[in-house]
């Protein structure tokens, strides 16, 4: 697996990222030892320090999990880390070299987004779990700023995708763009938290039976759909939704759901679907069978995977070109491997049955995911 990372930097990712820290110029001399740890590696006379390296090395061993087995990948591909340190120097060189900077202002609006977005609270927040300081999250902004900018001077020779391209790649690869058997779907859910809960099964078996007594006598299924997609619906035990296409297999709704609108007709309005979020009423339109997506629908899609990969080979031609004419020199017996706290098997073992508080912690945090990919009220459980 390559470790090198397709250069497509997101300034707001960079918050994510904080582990990042620039390789450090300056001293030329590559015999010297400094609180930055040993030079491992010089660009045009320019060092790269062991603290360049750990703080790539953490980056990925949290990326990949910070497991026993990251850090044993990680150990063995410490030569890609270095050309990855080394590549990010040659880049920043030649920006210099083009001209390509960014003011410190524009450096703090930046900052002043990426805060927002996330709050001051979070943001404070990853910045202490980092260990890093606002000046160096700045100074590590501002790289990336620089980097992105050199990035589009250097896209500007790359080619363009034509039409002949595009369509021969649909008809070399009908098998990408079939589309199951599917159709529109909207649906009201009557949510259920807790069928155990006397009394809130009893207020759902009510507000079931309203709604099958509405559409009963005459009240049509947009009606109801829209007054309870309104903003003055604010009673959260329903919920109306507008899914769009849904193919009949998705592996990603519920199965009673989907078997629920794939046994309706045109235009047919469900009775109560039970699913494990509560009874839905579902509607379909437009119902189709299996299909090879029309070029037409796909592309925009092909256009843009064909550019992304005619525009990476452009990055990586000019950027192997610059590598090769630069003065590069590197120092790998010098390389110390970070002190990580990996923990065994057998100490996660023992740290199992004694105590839970970590596994709790755990827990925690992927319920947490898991809330967070049940926003759909029809995603399977």
């Amino acid at each position: 697996m390559k470790i090198f990372k397709k250069f497509v930097v997101c300034a707001i990712l960079v918050a994510m990222s904080l582990n990042a820290v620039g390789c450090s110029s300056g001293n030329n001399d590559s015999t010297i030892s400094t609180q930055q740890g040993e030079v491992i590696a010089t660009v045009n006379g320019e060092n790269i320090y062991q603290s360049d390296f750990d703080a790539l090395y953490k980056e990925y061993y949290n990326y990949f999990g910070a497991t026993p087995d990251a850090a044993k990948y990680l150990d063995e591909q410490k030569s890609l880390l270095v050309d990855e340190l080394i590549n990010t120097e040659v880049l920043m060189q030649k920006a210099e070299e083009l001209g390509i900077t960014c003011t410190d202002e524009e450096v703090q609006k930046m900052y002043d987004e990426i805060k927002t977005q996330y709050g001051d609270e979070l943001f404070n927040q990853m910045l202490t779990y980092s260990n890093i300081t606002k000046e160096e999250y700045l100074q590590e902004l501002k790289r990336q700023m620089i980097l992105m900018d050199l990035q589009e001077e250097m896209l500007k020779e790359s080619p363009k995708v034509t039409d002949e391209e595009v369509k021969a790649y649909y008809d070399e690869h009908q098998e990408e763009f079939k589309v199951g058997a599917g159709a529109d779907i909207k649906h009201i859910l009557v949510r259920v938290n807790d069928e155990k809960d006397k009394a809130e099964m009893a207020k759902v078996e009510a507000a079931v039976k309203e709604i099958e007594s509405q559409l009963a006598s005459g009240t049509s299924f947009d009606t109801l759909f829209d007054q309870y997609a309104s903003e003055e619906n604010t009673d959260s035990m329903y919920i109306a939704e507008d899914l769009g296409f849904v193919e009949f297999d998705s592996p990603y709704l519920d199965p009673a759901f989907l078997e629920g609108a794939k046994t309706l007709a045109e235009g047919e309005v469900s009775g109560p679907v039970k699913s494990s979020f509560g009874y839905h009423f579902i509607e379909v339109e437009n119902i189709s069978k299996e299909k090879i997506a029309s070029f037409e629908d796909v592309k925009d899609e092909i256009t843009s995977k064909l550019q992304e990969e005619k525009d990476f080979e452009t990055y990586q031609g000019t950027l192997d070109k610059w590598v090769k004419a630069a003065k590069v020199k590197t120092y790998e017996n010098r390389i110390v491997i970070p002190e990580l706290n990996v923990e065994t098997e057998d100490a996660e073992q023992n740290s199992s049955e004694g105590t839970n508080d970590t596994n709790t912690e755990q827990a925690g945090s992927s319920s947490d995911a898991d809330n967070a990919t049940q926003n759909n009220a029809t995603t399977e459980k």
